[in-house]
């Protein structure tokens, strides 16, 4: 996860510059205010704080900077920061030090010294979480282990049943839930019920689901209430790591605030942070028999107090309903992408790209406009095959049809023709625009999938050929335009490959 830095200023110049400087590799949250500020500071977990003191005369920076650096501490005593002020003296520095701030920086901003500045005080961040986390795990070995729902937590629990109502709530909650989703297919419909249901169900302020993605490897919170859902989608949470590793490996929830001798310093402090972007008290893993789908974490109660042992039970079987809801929804969305898409290279298969195109076809002869289509094939595929393997060949095509995407409209069809032979629909495109474009991608997967050492390189001196054809309202049917783009490939092909025919 990327370190997150605050940055308060309203100068504008400033904002840039350490925007450039310093967004590709950290979050950056940037306000103009103290009030935001300080906002950011009690809501989000921030790492560094880099400050302006917009003023010049002596007195009121000491005195302005006294105030600011009370109140940041005040909200988080942890946070490093860096006092940004105009041409900054070691005086000034010397002053700032000593109440408390880790470092100064002199504007005009000068890129070379914030980063090194930012990466010190991160290693002075990573020591002083330490020091903070064997302190608070010395704290907690002396009272509790890490919280697990046992036979023993339900006892501790109990002491604090919670009301009838509140049992109540919880049962129609999960009953709602059952019935709403019966017939969902929209995932992300389905995402904000389960949070409706939670945050009703069992009143807490602020709730997120959170869920593996495809690659198995990142986690994604889809959904959440009470939170920054626009922050959190800029945050990057890993499987092997934290909240969610801590899950899968011992199958029951987890409390946020209880940790003790059954987490490490490493993996203490990836679980805290988590919990405090999410805010979460409690968190409980999604799919318990096998490899969670991700997890639920709630927040702080209303009414306050720990949860019951009633609502455990509870929780349990809400995530275990939440987790069969995600899985079904998902599976569906699965099988539709597969009845429109080609396994391999994720473009529209035969049964999909011929149906586009008879729709076009018939619009274009009914209303008399522009259609294009176009033919690739991948030049010597056969001998990537025999020579390097089929899963050499899988990865060629695949590349090659990414290329073809990322080159393309959002209104152009690409599929796979057969083989290692593309097709490209490209509506209410004429031929002079269509001819462009197909050169393009021919000279892009010359140039960048076939040569050593571009970014995109797929396959040493892979080119494609391409046969294009403009669709004639008043004669061409289906078929007459497919054969002659067919034909302007096979053209292609004898003249040498490597090359663009139009027919």
């Amino acid at each position: 996860m990327n370190p997150v830095i605050l940055v308060a200023t309203n100068d504008e110049r400033a904002r840039y510059l350490l925007g450039l400087t310093l967004e590709t590799s950290h979050d950056l949250i940037q306000v103009r205010t103290v009030r935001d500020m300080l906002d950011a500071l009690r809501d989000k977990p921030i790492d560094i704080a880099m400050i302006d003191i917009a003023v010049s005369d002596e007195e009121e920076q000491d005195s302005r900077l006294s105030r600011l650096l009370s109140d940041v501490f005040t909200v988080d005593r942890y946070v490093i920061v860096m006092i940004m002020a105009p041409d900054v003296t070691a005086e000034f520095t010397m002053r700032a030090q000593r109440q408390g701030a880790y470092c100064t920086i002199s504007k005009p901003i000068d890129k070379y010294e914030v980063m090194a500045k930012v990466e010190g005080a991160l290693r002075f961040a990573g020591l002083l979480e330490e020091l903070r986390l064997k302190s608070e795990i010395g704290i907690a070995r002396s009272t509790a282990s890490l919280s697990t729902v046992t036979e023993a937590e339900k006892m501790r629990a109990s002491q604090c049943v919670p009301s009838g109502h509140a049992t109540n709530r919880t049962h129609e909650s999960l009953r709602k839930l059952v019935e709403a989703t019966v017939n969902i297919r929209d995932a992300e419909k389905l995402y904000s019920l389960i949070i409706e249901a939670v945050t009703y169900g069992f009143t807490v302020s602020q709730a997120a689901l959170v869920l593996l993605e495809e690659d198995g490897y990142g986690l994604k919170v889809q959904a959440s209430r009470g939170l920054d859902q626009e922050f959190l989608n800029t945050m990057e949470f890993r499987a092997d790591e934290g909240i969610y590793s801590w899950l899968w490996r011992n199958g029951r929830v987890l409390f946020a605030d209880e940790m003790g001798s059954a987490a490490g310093i490493e993996e203490l402090g990836a679980i805290r942070r988590e919990a405090g972007i999410l805010q979460a008290k409690l968190c409980v893993p999604l799919g318990r028999e096998r490899k969670p789908l991700g997890y639920l974490s709630l927040g702080a109660k209303f009414a306050g107090g720990p949860f019951g042992a009633e609502e455990l039970e509870f929780i349990f079987a809400f995530a275990g309903y939440v987790a069969v809801a995600i899985e079904n929804t998902l599976s569906f969305g699965r099988y539709k992408k597969f009845a429109t898409r080609d396994e391999l290279t994720q473009l529209f298969n035969r049964r999909y790209w011929r149906q586009y195109l008879e729709t076009e076809v018939d619009r274009s002869k009914r209303y008399k406009r522009r259609l294009s289509v176009a033919i690739f094939d991948i030049d010597y595929f056969k001998n990537v095959n025999d020579t390097f393997g089929h899963p050499t060949g899988d990865r060629v095509l695949k590349a090659v049809a990414r290329f073809m995407l990322e080159s393309s409209r959002g209104t152009d069809i690409v599929g796979r023709y057969g083989g290692e032979e593309f097709i490209v629909i490209l509506p209410e495109t004429e031929a002079e625009v269509a001819s462009a474009y197909c050169e393009r991608v021919r000279r892009g997967v010359e140039e960048q999938l076939g040569k050593e050492g571009s970014g995109e390189f797929a396959h040493p001196g892979l080119t494609i050929s391409g046969g294009m054809t403009a669709f004639i309202a008043d004669t061409d049917t289906f078929d007459s335009v497919i054969k002659r783009a067919d034909e302007a490939l096979l053209k292609a092909k004898a003249e040498g490959r490597n090359r663009v025919v139009t027919l």
